[in-house]
């Protein structure tokens, strides 16, 4: 079957054709008012097809862009910030695949909040975590808050690290302690596990900066964190913990839609130098000022566990 095109309209008092008129179905020579231009039935329902297919992909590409602005992402919070900038860590010095793991850890922490401050050109300064070695004998000035880190064998359970935090009534970290596993079921986790490793201690490191657990998407603050395998904080955890940094200690902290959730590139992290972040704490535990502010009396513990997936 063809079908023709008309090249002029019908008449305006014309409402129907006449069963005497000639059949529009001829050809061109046949019917005058006709355009010699045919396609097939065929031809017709692959263009139809075609439009159709069309809008759909257009009518697809925009429900992805609004859900895409639409997405929330939000963390909820410890309850409690550090008021100092600069927090430090004892370390262990054993087992030193332990130690290595959490000096890398902070080493991450550090390099991804500066690349997060440059990125989306943010003035309060980062929090900076300095590691100080337990086999080292150095006073610490009393402006430096300090947390300590064991690394105990688990023969059992799924309790396997926990960032236990003291919390003031103003909302401010006064100590804390981080449990890690240095074995489970008497089986060191170093070789293979290393890996597993870093991400539990780059997960426990998270709640000793102020944040709690994310649940629904893969991220290293993601309760469990056993799908997933993020190596690297978030822009959404990046974010949180420069509200902190910045003094405040709302409930939870939700990604600015100006902000895309996304993590760090690998090359904003290097490998951690271990020279220069000696020479650091070095240089702030000889130089430091003390705090002339009064102990805290009221404290409750706030400890954040995680399990082994």
């Amino acid at each position: 079957m063809e079908f023709f095109w008309p090249t002029q309209p019908l008449h305006p008092r014309l409402t129907s054709i006449p069963s005497s008129c000639p059949s529009y179905a001829g050809t061109a020579e046949k019917n005058p008012i006709a355009m010699p231009f045919s396609f097939t039935l065929d031809e017709l329902r692959e263009s139809i097809l075609a439009v159709v297919f069309l809008v759909f992909a257009l009518a697809s590409h925009q429900l992805a862009i609004a859900q895409a602005q639409s997405e929330v992402y939000m963390i909820p919070l410890e309850g409690g910030r550090w008021d100092t900038k600069r927090v430090t860590v004892v370390v262990p010095s054993s087992p030193d695949w332990a130690q290595n793991a959490v000096i890398e850890v902070m080493n991450i922490w550090d390099y991804s909040q500066g690349w997060f401050a440059n990125t989306y050109n943010l003035k309060e300064s980062p929090y900076q975590l300095l590691v100080q070695l337990q086999k080292v004998k150095v006073d610490v000035p009393e402006n430096l808050v300090t947390i300590s880190v064991n690394f105990v064998d688990v023969p059992t359970g799924n309790n396997m690290g926990a960032a236990d935090l003291t919390v003031s009534s103003t909302k401010v970290f006064t100590s804390g302690l981080v449990t890690l596993p240095r074995s489970y079921h008497g089986e060191p986790l170093n070789g293979s596990y290393t890996p597993w490793f870093t991400r539990l201690v780059l997960h426990v490191f998270g709640h000793v900066l102020g944040l709690d657990d994310i649940h629904g998407f893969c991220d290293v603050m993601e309760e469990g964190n056993s799908s997933c395998h993020s190596s690297l904080p978030s822009t959404l955890d990046l974010y949180a913990v420069y509200v902190l940094a910045g003094g405040h200690v709302p409930h939870n902290v939700t990604l600015p839609s100006s902000i895309a959730y996304q993590e760090p590139p690998a090359t904003a992290v290097p490998e951690f130098p271990m020279f220069p972040l000696l020479l650091s704490v070095v240089l702030v535990l000889c130089f430091g000022t003390r705090a002339s502010r009064k102990p805290i009396r009221f404290a409750q513990a706030s400890p954040r566990r995680y399990r082994k997936p």
